[in-house]
């Protein structure tokens, strides 16, 4: 679990990060497809940088996955395999039903 006030605050890099994070959704909004690599060696920050991405993702109530596309584990070529390790991965922040009635009541 990662501390998310942590990830927010202590992010270098974040102007560039929320900049490619609002190009690829400006990108998809204009039904065009978006991507990003993130490269570095070992403590560099990528795994920084992608809960970043995903809470600004979240906060934007898109839903999200975070999955290691290991080949041992989550071999990239076997879609199903990807795409239950995907779906089992899925978050979301859901917003309260405030403003739905309630269903009636067939009793009454």
């Amino acid at each position: 679990m990662f501390d998310l006030l942590g990830v927010r605050l202590l992010t270098t890099g974040e102007t560039q990060l929320a900049t490619a994070f609002d190009k690829g959704v400006k990108a998809i909004d204009s039904d065009k497809s978006s991507h990003l690599c993130v490269c570095g060696a070992y403590g560099q920050g990528k795994s920084h940088s992608l809960n970043y991405i995903k809470q600004r993702a979240l906060d934007q109530n898109f839903v999200v996955s975070y999955v290691n596309l290991d080949p041992r584990q989550v071999p990239f070529h076997d879609f199903k395999s990807v795409y239950r390790a995907l779906m089992g991965a899925s978050e979301a922040v859901l917003a309260p039903l405030t403003s739905c009635s309630p269903p009636p009541n067939p009793w009454t």
